[in-house]
């Protein structure tokens, strides 16, 4: 027959209640009040004493305003001494963790968001708990808690704010990310040990085409990441935080056009991008820092390759050793314009995004009827070799940012022998 379980850590209760500070310091002060007395598990005598010892917090807070002075000096004693021979930590037992649930259902009725101190003070008052007859005979009431919770007051006030979400069951790694992984790693390493001349153009498409498909799952994966920070839980629910790029809205453009660009151009254009319902965000801010991710995650994988550079890894080259650094510098190269081309305001591009959610709404309606031309105007520009100034621009971030130009030029003629 299965087990049932009647234990639980702090970890695992975290998983299910959105504990504040105070409320898991309770929790955890709890459990070594319980190891100390020999329990082997906490149970709701000891979260009381957990909560009275704790000078800090609502609960504490509340009743010195109710005027309840419900410590003693044989509490402290008690906790004192438990706290002294505790040999460890013991797991929250099931009538506890009912306690909690109350205290859950308490700051749900409140509108708070957190579970704090206060909030496990008036589970423990809750019927049919072993303590609220005991609290109940020194006058202290849930009536009265309640009140004072719905009182203006700054640590109130921080419980009403809603958390960011918890991110322990909305982020995985497909197995899918460790096929581009592994061909920009396995490139990579076969550059760097010296492979023979016939070698350096497959080992060169191997590491540019893996390192590029994986930028473009960092890019995508923080898009996600943001947007379901700010409240769009539906890019979970579609695979985009899974880093898995099969799961994007259009691989075609996300991918291999751009791919294709890299070959013909040598530079990283923006392709499609995860579909974020914008309309749950919670506020224009994380609209835009949204946006601001994706090129983020570009410029993050430019810094990791141009690094070395910087730290004069690449001195002292020889013809053995120029095809890795050649490689490096050149898909460097690429990250950093990808990165620009994605801050471009224009319409279907990150840089246009983050400008959107602040212009009037009738301008929004009239460019929304572009959709992506902005996107497939900017891949004619590249195509047809216009817009000197932006090219221009490029090279002097590539320049202010040190990557050896020469390296990029004979990486580019490793990719396109």
């Amino acid at each position: 027959s299965p087990l049932i379980k009647d234990a639980w850590t702090v970890n695992e209760l975290s998983h299910e209640l959105p504990l504040a500070r105070s409320g898991r310091e309770v929790v955890e002060h709890a459990q070594v009040i319980a190891a100390g007395a020999g329990a082997a598990r906490v149970e709701p005598e000891h979260l009381l004493l957990s909560v009275l010892s704790l000078k800090n917090g609502l609960a504490a807070r509340a009743l010195q305003g109710l005027g309840k002075n419900l410590d003693s000096s044989a509490l402290s004693t008690r906790v004192g001494q438990a706290i002294a021979e505790a040999p460890g930590r013991s797991p929250v037992g099931p009538a506890a963790r009912y306690v909690l649930y109350n205290a859950l259902k308490e700051a749900q009725l409140l509108g708070h968001y957190r579970v704090d101190s206060l909030h496990i003070l008036l589970g423990l008052l809750y019927k049919g708990t072993p303590t609220a007859e005991q609290l109940e005979k020194q006058g202290l009431s849930l009536y009265d808690l309640r009140q004072f919770m719905q009182a203006p007051g700054p640590g109130v006030a921080g419980l009403r704010r809603r958390p960011l979400p918890s991110l322990h069951a909305a982020i995985s790694v497909s197995p899918i990310f460790a096929i581009p992984v592994a061909g920009f790693l396995g490139g990579g390493v076969g550059l760097f040990l010296g492979p023979a001349s016939a070698l350096i153009f497959p080992l060169t498409v191997l590491f540019v085409v893996g390192g590029w498909i994986t930028s473009v799952c960092v890019h995508e994966f923080l898009h996600a990441l943001v947007a379901y920070l700010g409240g769009d839980r539906s890019v979970a629910a579609a695979g985009y935080l899974s880093l898995n790029p099969l799961t994007y809205t259009n691989p075609l453009l996300s991918i291999v056009i751009p791919l294709v660009f890299v070959f013909i151009s040598g530079f990283g254009l923006p392709g499609g991008a995860v579909y974020v319902n914008s309309r749950v965000l919670r506020t224009r801010w994380w609209e835009t820092l949204m946006s601001l991710a994706g090129p983020a995650g570009n410029l993050i994988f430019a810094i990791g390759l141009i690094a070395p550079f910087w730290l004069g890894w690449g001195g002292g080259l020889t013809p053995r050793t120029v095809p890795f650094w050649a490689a490096l510098a050149f898909l460097g190269f690429v990250e950093v314009s990808a990165a620009i081309f994605n801050l471009l305001p224009l319409p279907g591009i990150d840089g246009f995004g983050a400008l959107n959610p602040w212009l009037p709404v009738d301008t929004r309606v009239q460019i929304a009827r572009f959709g992506s031309g902005g996107l497939w105007l900017l891949w004619l520009l590249v195509f047809w070799g216009g817009g000197a100034g932006l090219w221009h621009a490029i090279y002097q971030v590539a320049e202010l940012l040190r990557i050896p130009m020469g390296l990029v030029s004979a990486g580019r003629g490793q990719l396109i022998p």
